[in-house]
Parts: structure tokens; C-alpha cells; sequence
């Protein structure tokens, strides 16, 4: 017996225990789950592989998804903004880590160790 499609996008079939696929429920979960989420896909991308934003694969793309350029992979058309390169998740991380440098003069990692070293909390 075939999965039942997903009740938001109807073209995936739904998961497990859930009403929605993978995609959609992950939409609508925190930001920084997106964000993990984001940074995993990215992981499994070899390095020279990666690539910008192109006509090429814009060419390539399913329908109703757009390539984005932060995590290197297709996404729904809903999961970026207006004119944007990069899904919502990625733009959101790429602005957080320019509002520390800039705020505190710290890089990405450095304020990570720092989070973790401090349990999430203020010193």
C-alpha cells in the first residue's frame, strides 16, 4: 500500500506518525533546527563540489523548488524569500553570524565555543 501524501504539500508522502513530510514538518519547527538542518545538508557536500547560484542548475530544478547557494541543495519555492539565493534557514544563520562579528567581534566558531563553555547562559 502506497504512503499517503503529505497534508500540506501533497507531492511527498507523509512520515511516519506524522501528517506531514519531512520538508514540511521541518518548516515548521525553531529556526535552529532549520539552521541544523541546513548545516547538515551542507556537510554532505564535498567542498569542490560546491557551487554558487546558477542559470545551469536553475535549469535543473524540480518544479516548485529553487536551488539554494548556503546549504547547496534544491528547497522549496516557500522556503525562500522574494529574490532570494539562499533558503530562509541559511539567510537567517548567515545574518546571525554577521550580527556577532559585528556586535561582539567574535567569528561564528569563537562565539560558539563560548556559548557552549557558558551552558547557553550569560557569564
Amino acid at each position: 500500500m502506497a504512503a499517503q501524501p503529505c497534508k500540506e504539500c501533497r507531492r511527498r508522502p507523509k512520515a511516519a506518525g506524522r501528517h506531514r513530510c519531512v520538508t514540511c514538518q521541518l518548516r515548521h519547527e525553531p529556526i535552529g533546527e532549520q539552521v541544523a538542518a541546513a548545516q547538515r545538508r551542507l556537510a554532505m557536500v564535498p567542498e569542490e563540489m560546491r557551487v554558487k547560484r546558477s542559470k545551469t542548475i536553475m535549469a535543473h530544478a524540480p518544479e516548485g523548488q529553487a536551488f539554494c547557494a548556503g546549504c547547496q541543495s534544491f528547497r522549496d519555492l516557500v522556503d525562500f524569500g522574494k529574490g532570494a539565493t539562499q533558503c530562509r534557514a541559511c539567510s537567517s544563520a548567515k545574518s546571525h553570524a554577521a550580527m556577532i562579528e559585528k556586535t561582539y567581534g567574535l567569528t561564528p566558531d569563537e562565539y560558539e565555543a563560548l556559548f557552549r563553555a557558558q551552558g547557553g547562559r550569560c557569564a
